[in-house]
């Protein structure tokens, strides 16, 4: 299978450009609430369509997560199922120590 030069470049910037937004981010986990269930943790690296995050919905809980909670779906998430101040998150048995 033979492409010119161009198309085999504009492939690349393609295949590459996909590479990295699936790429998994290296962005720690936020544990926000512990209660005797468990720890939660925000889905790590979830942002909504807009690039807020969990931070976001943790500076104005109550009016953020009710208004704009199941809006902004992003990697298979809204708010309200990514942080756990909005409810969301995963709820972990185990027990996490942050990094010094």
């Amino acid at each position: 299978l033979k492409f010119p030069t161009m198309q085999w470049m504009l492939l690349l910037i393609i295949l590459l450009t996909l590479h990295l937004l699936l790429l998994p981010t290296t962005a720690t986990a936020t544990v926000t609430a512990s209660n005797t269930n468990g720890v939660c943790i925000d889905i790590v690296g979830w942002a909504d369509s807009r690039g807020r995050t969990c931070q976001f919905y943790s500076e104005n809980k109550e009016e953020r997560c009710s208004m704009l909670g199941d809006d902004g779906f992003n990697l298979g998430h809204v708010a309200n199922t990514a942080c756990c101040v909005c409810n969301g998150g995963v709820l972990t048995q185990h027990m996490i120590h942050p990094q010094a």
